[in-house]
């Protein structure tokens, strides 16, 4: 019994190096090559830092992207709601200066031109009464007064009629 611990210890003890060792086709070369250059070797480590570097701030930016991403969306939708919310006021604000300025424009209109609810004076009296009966006339809104002119003989060239005629308020030189 003694034969057959011993045989097993001694195939365990020559058996066990030749499980960890390495095979030709398990070695793994490297990618620059078994005896490379110095400059090679320097190239391929710079590249995985950079490689390494790339991927540690492309990791950090999508993180910050997502801690950010929010509050972005939320500050455009405010800034959306609130361009529309302008426009409406400006566009109401156009609407009530435009309604005002046609409102001033008919107003002078009926002022220049006149309406039949404009500035011409309403006599208001009953068929049997005359036109000349006194306070009867009522006033519209905005009158304007004309000048009143009265019917005279035509002028004899001499100064007397001139100035009478001056006196009215018609100039003498217009004919009649």
């Amino acid at each position: 019994m003694n034969m057959i611990k011993t045989f097993c210890i001694t195939t365990a003890i020559v058996a066990a190096p030749s499980l960890y060792a390495q095979t030709a086709n398990e070695i793994k070369s490297q990618p620059y090559g078994d005896n490379p250059n110095i400059f090679r070797v320097l190239a391929y480590k710079t590249g995985e830092k950079i490689q390494n570097t790339a991927e540690k701030v492309g990791a950090a930016t999508e993180k910050g992207i997502h801690k950010i991403k929010p509050k972005v969306d939320k500050t455009w939708d405010n800034t959306k709601n609130y361009t529309t919310e302008q426009a409406e006021i400006a566009k109401d604000t156009t609407r009530k200066g435009i309604d005002t300025a046609v409102k001033k424009v008919n107003e002078t209109k009926d002022v220049l031109i006149g309406t039949s609810g404009g500035s011409v004076p309403i006599q208001r009296n009953h068929l049997s009464q005359t036109s000349s009966s006194e306070d009867t006339t009522i006033p519209a809104k905005n009158a304007v007064t004309a000048p009143t002119i009265t019917q005279q003989a035509p002028p004899n060239n001499n100064n007397s009629s001139k100035q009478a005629m001056m006196q009215d308020g018609v100039s003498a030189d217009i004919p009649r």
